[in-house]
């Protein structure tokens, strides 16, 4: 009996443990079991914005523009206010031409027409000189650049060559007007080179120039450097062409190459021709910038061809 005893008393120490610890498994199975996992949550992405586009250029910001230039020899001479420009016998010289003008342009009777007053030349200095013919060119200039535009033809006689043909090709301007002959001469009042026949020319064929186009004759202090002497065709918010003369140095006694006249000490003034323009691109579909960049750059070519050939 007492063995019995001992035996159930050992079963009962060791099952109750043995029980408990059966509970226990099983509770942290069960614990595993029901328990939910953690989520990690991952980080709201932003939507990545598509890259910002460039904005259009406005065209007005980019206009076009070029600078081109040719130099010439002017000759002169001193001996006569009222004759400055000697008459050039070489009727095989290129240039023949543009001398030719220059004379009609400078020269001028000693005794004033009826009702005309000369104003006062001053050729006393080299400084004067260079002034009288920077001024000289840039009237020239403006002169031929309504020549060019306008086209020229008829005939002309030569010492020696006898009646030849002039048959010069105009160079229309785009989007052209008759400029107002009242405003340009009224501009060029001062001008001493201005001639009553350049004025019946003026009149009869006035310029054709862009519309709303402005023509000017400027000049710029010398400053450190010379005289710059301008002719200026500009429409604002369009377009701006300057025609820029300078004057280099002068070789006294020294006519230029081909020139050939009864007159001695005739000197070579060299200028420079600065064509400076600027065309807009102004969003207007009726202005076309390319027809003015031709237009400017056929009337440098043209100019060039007179003066340098």
């Amino acid at each position: 009996m007492k063995r019995i005893f001992l035996t159930g008393l050992s079963f009962l120490l060791i099952g109750i443990p043995l029980v408990e610890g059966i509970r226990w498994t099983h509770r942290r199975h069960q614990h595993a079991r029901t328990k939910e996992p953690i989520a990690l949550e991952r980080p709201k992405e932003t939507p990545a914005e598509p890259p910002e586009k460039s904005k259009p250029t406005s065209p007005s910001s980019h206009p076009i523009s070029k600078v081109l230039r040719f130099s010439t020899i002017v000759p002169f001479n001193d001996a006569s206010k009222n004759v400055p420009i000697p008459m050039n016998t070489n009727n095989e010289d290129p240039k023949s031409d543009f001398y030719s003008d220059l004379l009609g342009i400078a020269g001028r009777p000693d005794q004033p027409p009826r009702g005309i007053t000369y104003k006062e030349r001053k050729l006393d200095t080299p400084d004067d000189k260079f002034v009288f013919v920077t001024r000289l060119i840039q009237y020239y200039i403006l002169r031929s650049l309504r020549v060019l535009q306008g086209g020229r033809q008829g005939t002309k006689w030569t010492a020696g060559k006898g009646v030849t043909t002039i048959d010069v090709m105009p160079i229309p301007a785009p989007d052209s007007a008759p400029y107002s002959t009242e405003t340009l001469i009224h501009a060029l009042a001062d001008n001493e080179f201005l001639n009553q026949s350049d004025r019946m020319i003026w009149k009869a064929r006035p310029f054709q120039l862009p519309r709303g186009t402005v023509v000017s004759l400027r000049e710029e202090p010398p400053g450190n450097g010379p005289l710059g002497c301008i002719v200026r065709l500009e429409r604002p918010a369009g377009y701006r062409i300057d025609f820029i003369t300078s004057p280099s140095i002068a070789m006294p006694g020294q006519p230029p190459a081909g020139f050939q006249s009864p007159i001695a000490n005739v000197s070579s003034y060299p200028v420079t021709i600065t064509m400076n323009y600027e065309v807009q691109s102004n969003g207007d579909t009726t202005f076309d910038p390319a027809a003015y960049v031709r237009w400017a750059e056929d009337l440098f070519s043209g100019l060039k061809n007179i003066m340098a050939p």
